[in-house]
């Protein structure tokens, strides 16, 4: 079998890259179904064997209209999540009324209200501003869970300390965390 041919530079370095990008530096289709590369998503390609970021991979072929929400968002915040949505291998990926809701094999696509849904930009990646995330994970956590989440972002992320006071007995929490779960479990309900 023969070698593939080497990628443009910028390409090889990169963890994963959009078809289009490929496409505009000279990359055709033959070159981009080699058995050096796999598409995780539609129109990306990452190399064999490396390691890449699913958000990141994703964010390649991300419309200027599509945004990371839910425990995606979380994540890419830093926010702690139980491990189970932390390993997750699917992606939570939005838009606003009136677009329609992404529909890509592994990611769960949304279409929430822009009102209450503002978007951001970080690190040119488009997601959902923290505290619309943590309305978002109401539908995900539960409630010691949730507690956590907001006690990171309140916290400005001191991780460790939110942790050892958040998994603490239930006892032993002060009840204004309670109530402040409690109410945005209610507030995102009606989103």
């Amino acid at each position: 079998m023969r070698r593939p041919r080497p990628l443009p530079e910028p390409l090889l370095r990169a963890p994963a890259f959009s078809v289009a990008e490929a496409n505009r530096r000279g990359v055709g289709t033959s070159r981009l179904a080699a058995s050096d590369l796999v598409s995780p998503y539609r129109g990306v390609r990452v190399h064999v064997g490396r390691t890449f970021d699913r958000p990141a991979a994703f964010a390649e072929r991300m419309t200027p209209a599509q945004f990371f929400s839910h425990s995606t968002a979380a994540l890419l915040y830093g926010i702690p999540l139980p491990r189970a949505l932390e390993n997750s291998a699917m992606l939570h990926v939005s838009v606003h009324r009136p677009d329609a809701r992404p529909r890509v094999r592994g990611v769960y696509g949304h279409v929430l209200d822009p009102e209450t849904n503002p978007v951001v930009a970080e690190a040119g990646i488009r997601l959902a501003e923290p505290s619309a995330v943590w309305c978002q994970l109401a539908e995900q956590l539960g409630l010691d869970d949730l507690v956590i989440a907001g006690d990171y972002l309140v916290t400005a992320g001191r991780r460790s300390e939110v942790r050892r006071r958040s998994r603490a007995s239930t006892n032993s929490r002060t009840p204004w965390l309670h109530a402040r779960a409690i109410a945005a479990h209610e507030c995102c309900a009606t989103r």
